[in-house]
């Protein structure tokens, strides 16, 4: 009997087979995403490790969740998920015992294809943004949360004639200004900016209130020349204004940053080629950015498929070094997909405290990694799946994670394990871990 492995992915074009030949790995599959919009299902042969695309029905109405994003607003989780059935993006409170719908976010449309690559993000002064991508018009738009009513905003926010907006990351800063990173599937470039934020942000050749390309003339001039890059985009504000997203470069297979500021860019490599002269390293998806709120430094969560480890990024004394947390090829897992960075920041600390959820997709896992005051880390398993028959089916491809002034930490992710997807909140603290679904 061959057992297989079934993942969800949302590349048609890219799949990768890891291959460390120390050990059997029980997976050998990436969940490996680029640009496509439409989810589809590998199944993997643990034996010899060939991975074969396999076409996917249309989800049914309610199955959910394949996007999703969550923000603590007003004490609450909220939750924003893009319904795969209705092609219309939802919200949901979390009211730490269950998932209560609130409201559908955006108007349905019988494309399928309406809130994908959803963010939403608390501002300061108590509002709630949303942004997804339209597939129907190939760009983004927005909504705000006020009142208990999301309101759709008119407009596209890119406006151009190129595919914009999947691999879409939110941020907002003190003021209310919306930033946002995204890919250009025309370009297969990235995109950022900065849209009610005066003259703080990003913005382009054109001025306030227009994307700023980072191009492939701009890569090659960095030292990074590359055909196609700007996906796994997560964007975050800095104390002096500037703002930085971290992406994959999917043509060099390496972690990048860029930092703005205006019209200014700069791009640097923060994990991939050049690490190790000896392994063609492939760094950089599933990455996570967060700017601590205490000290203003900057965190990375992301996935090294080389190796199958989850790693992190931090800023400290001027320097960004990556570490691992959790070594995949030691342990003999696949770890670190799906990656997602809050920090703990409470008032009796100088420095917040990182939290990192993320999948083992070899033992089925969803794990919470947090560091201690003492720079420790230590993992915890949150949620384990069962083997269902004679095929391995899990997690999807999306996990958010929110940590409150409580030190609660709040999981969202969906559930592949039925036939029928369902949404599910993991809520921990110290004593352990309890469970919600819709």
């Amino acid at each position: 009997m061959v057992r297989t492995l079934l993942i969800m992915s949302t590349d048609s074009n890219t799949q990768r087979t890891l291959r460390l030949g120390l050990f059997d790995l029980a997976l050998a599959c990436l969940l490996s995403c680029c640009s496509a919009a439409e989810p589809t299902t590998m199944s993997c042969a643990t034996t010899d490790r060939d991975c074969n695309q396999q076409p996917t029905a249309r989800p049914i109405t309610g199955q959910r969740g394949v996007w999703l994003d969550g923000a603590i607003h007003d004490g609450s989780l909220m939750l924003a998920a893009y319904d795969q059935g209705l092609g219309a993006l939802h919200s949901w409170q979390f009211d730490n015992s269950a998932l209560r719908p609130t409201h559908q976010i955006s108007t349905n449309n019988p494309s399928f294809d309406r809130g994908q690559f959803v963010a939403i993000k608390s501002t300061t002064d108590n509002r709630l943004y949303a942004a997804y991508y339209d597939a129907v018009d190939t760009d983004i738009r927005r909504a705000i949360w006020n009142k208990g009513n999301w309101t759709e905003l008119d407009g596209m926010v890119d406006g151009g004639s190129d595919d914009v907006g999947k691999w879409l990351s939110l941020a907002a800063d003190t003021d209310g200004g919306w930033h946002l990173a995204y890919h250009n599937a025309s370009q297969l470039t990235l995109r950022i900016m900065s849209i009610d934020a005066g003259d703080a942000g990003c913005y382009g050749e054109d001025g306030l209130g227009t994307p700023l390309e980072v191009t492939h003339a701009a890569m090659a001039d960095a030292g990074w020349p590359s055909a196609s890059f700007g996906t796994h985009t997560s964007i975050g504000v800095l104390d002096d204004g500037r703002l930085v997203v971290s992406f994959y470069d999917a043509w060099r297979t390496n972690l990048m940053l860029a930092t703005c500021s205006g019209s200014n860019l700069q791009l640097q490599l923060l994990d991939g080629e050049g690490q190790d002269a000896h392994i063609n390293t492939d760094v950089g998806r599933w990455n996570s950015l967060t700017v601590d709120p205490l000290s203003g430094r900057l965190g990375i969560a992301y996935h090294d498929a080389t190796h199958g480890s989850l790693k992190y990024i931090s800023s400290r004394d001027g320097s960004l070094s990556p570490v691992v947390i959790d070594n995949g090829l030691q342990a003999e897992h696949y770890v670190g997909l799906a990656a997602s960075l809050d920090f703990y920041s409470g008032s009796d600390l100088d420095e917040g405290l990182p939290r990192i959820a993320y999948i083992d997709a070899t033992n089925r896992e969803l794990k919470l990694a947090r560091q201690s005051v003492y720079g420790l880390w230590n993992t915890t398993t949150v949620i384990s799946l069962p083997v269902s028959n004679d095929t391995l089916v899990g997690f999807g491809p999306a996990l958010s994670l929110n940590v409150n002034a409580e030190q609660t930490e709040y999981i969202a992710f969906t559930d592949w394990s039925k036939e029928k997807v369902s949404m599910r909140v993991a809520t921990c603290n110290e004593t352990g871990c309890t469970e919600a679904t819709e």
